[in-house]
Order: C-alpha cells, then sequence, then structure tokens
C-alpha cells in the first residue's frame, strides 16, 4: 500500500497534510509520510492539532485508519 501512495505523491505530488499533535508526534497520514520517505521527500505538508481535545486526536486516528489498510 504504501507503494502505491509513493506512486500518487510522484505523479501528483503531496496533496493531504499529515495531522501533528501537540508533542510532535504523528496523528493521521503515517502511510504518506512512510511513503515520502521512500521517495527521499524531506519536507511536506503538515497541519498541527494543537490544543484540540483527546477524543478528537483518537477521532481522527480512527478515521485515518481506512486509508492505509489494502482493500484490494
Amino acid at each position: 500500500m504504501v507503494a502505491a501512495i509513493a506512486a500518487s505523491i510522484k505523479e501528483w505530488g503531496w496533496t493531504t497534510p499529515a495531522l501533528v499533535g501537540e508533542d510532535g508526534g504523528l496523528i493521521a497520514g503515517h502511510a504518506r509520510v512512510l511513503a515520502a520517505r521512500q521517495l527521499g521527500i524531506v519536507d511536506a505538508a503538515l497541519v498541527d492539532e494543537f490544543g484540540v481535545a483527546p477524543e478528537h486526536v483518537a477521532a481522527a486516528r480512527i478515521a485515518d485508519k481506512p486509508a492505509a489498510l489494502d482493500l484490494r
């Protein structure tokens, strides 16, 4: 799945930001970050989620999971 995301980033660029929490950890976008690393990309769009309630962080993590699943 990461390879498919890498191919998409290579063709279309980085189109969806990753979400980062107050602690600097990724909330969502893990597969996109792995794909970017494979391509040697060191700068990418990030959205900080500082001050967001923990339940919203948890919901964002859950919502991002289906995108990382290989549902072929």
